[in-house]
């Protein structure tokens, strides 16, 4: 079965219904002719799942009659259910050729060249079907989503407003409305759309996962965790529900039910590295170091490329103390390899600089981290004490000065420990 984006229905189903309901009923009164009685016969063979009938049929048409249109349309339909991709999309284009007026293989393959990321045809296949149906629910979503992964997020959402004009109770377009109010920073949309679409359908994971991360967006983490935790029984088999509630628990600094929530979604899924590394994030917490270590190595074996997992696991090496210094340093090394500019990375090596005495070499690190990422504040704590101790006290005041502003604004460390993707 060829799935629709987000999991909703394929356009394919609803075409078929479209066809075998609306042309041709089952059980319609009066005579009917040959050709009608073909078409439809291949129609209910579609609809019983009978699809070797139907492609078989549907071939047989279209040999007898090339300039049927909806018989190409069914032998497309037969034979993605049959995987054979290739043909179907010839069949709806040559379907879309004979009659531009349906809408259906419009849809159809604009479906196919999605699931080839040919996005350009899938994207002009449904604005030619949507100019001609614009009520098609399941049309209207999948291209917002088309147009998301296009990075044309004002025309997404208008095609999800559109999705909602047509049937106000869609949970998927109101999860979507949810992500873009996010990426604009609009807090309280987003948990609205999000609230919205978990009333609307509270059996989806999606759903209820897009509120609690757009209560966590929001900073109102309890919200998030006690949503989370009441929904526990229905979706505890699934890595991303964990995963996302340990967020929670972790930001509320509950860093034993993080770890076990954590440690649920890595059992559930091993290959996911994010939360392998915020279980190690969440035992570095509770000071369990060598769980910490364990688990940022784990993380760091999953996606080598990562530099955030190394950083954190030289962050372990300084909790253990000076003399795990050359442990310390080979992972912000290989920090630094990964990403030259991490400002972590460099105001470490800027701190065994100032330990060794090399005052200038530490001076000139962290300030050019303070000159990449200006509100890192721990570099500018640093800078400021190096400066003293190369008695250039005006500098040092003027970078204190900056730390209080910092602080005052909320921006006084680095970036959380976690992503929600």
């Amino acid at each position: 079965m060829l799935n629709g984006v987000h999991g909703r229905p394929a356009p394919l189903i609803l075409a078929l219904t479209a066809a075998t309901g609306l042309l041709f009923p089952l059980g319609a009164q009066g005579a009917q002719t040959a050709e009608a009685d073909t078409l439809s016969a291949i129609g209910s063979d579609l609809e019983a799942n009978r699809y070797r009938e139907a492609l078989a049929s549907a071939r047989h048409r279209v040999r007898e009659n090339p300039d049927d249109a909806l018989a190409w349309t069914y032998l497309g339909m037969a034979s993605v259910r049959l995987g054979e991709m290739n043909s179907a999309l010839e069949a709806f284009e040559r379907a879309i050729v004979l009659d531009p007026r349906d809408p259906r293989p419009f849809f159809d393959a604009a479906l196919l060249y999605a699931n080839r990321n040919n996005l350009d045809k899938a994207l002009d296949r449904y604005q030619r079907g949507l100019a001609i149906d614009r009520r098609n629910e399941t049309a209207q979503f999948n291209y917002g989503r088309l147009l998301l992964l296009k990075g044309r997020r004002e025309e997404a959402e208008k095609a999800f407003r559109r999705t909602l004009e047509i049937n106000p109770r869609d949970a998927g377009a109101r999860v979507e409305l949810s992500r873009l109010a996010l990426a604009r920073h609009d807090f309280a949309s987003a948990v609205d759309s999000a609230r919205q679409a978990a009333e609307f359908s509270p059996g989806s994971l999606e759903a209820n996962l897009a509120l609690a991360e757009a209560y966590i967006s929001a900073n109102q983490d309890v919200q998030a965790m006690e949503h989370l935790e009441n929904l526990l029984p229905r979706f505890n088999k699934s890595a991303a529900f964990h995963y996302t509630l340990g967020i929670a628990q972790y930001r509320s600094k509950k860093f034993h039910p993080a770890v076990a929530s954590f440690r649920q979604a890595v059992e559930l899924d091993p290959r996911l590295d994010l939360a392998q590394f915020l279980l190690a994030s969440a035992l570095l917490g509770t000071g369990d170091l060598d769980g910490a270590e364990t688990g940022f190595k784990a993380a760091i074996a999953i996606r080598p490329d990562q530099p955030l997992y190394r950083n954190y696991l030289a962050r372990v090496y300084e909790h253990r103390g000076p003399e795990y210094r050359v442990a310390a340093l080979a992972a912000t090394r290989e920090v630094l390899r990964l990403n030259p500019t991490d400002v972590e990375g460099r105001r470490r090596m800027a701190q065994w600089a100032k330990e060794d005495g090399d005052l200038p070499r530490a001076q000139q690190l962290l300030e050019e981290v303070v000159r990449d990422d200006p509100s890192y504040s721990p570099a500018r704590v640093l800078l400021a004490v190096v400066y003293h101790r190369l008695r250039l006290r005006e500098k040092a005041e003027e970078q204190e000065r900056v730390v209080r502003r910092l602080e005052a604004d909320g921006q006084n460390g680095p970036h959380a420990p976690y992503t929600l993707e």
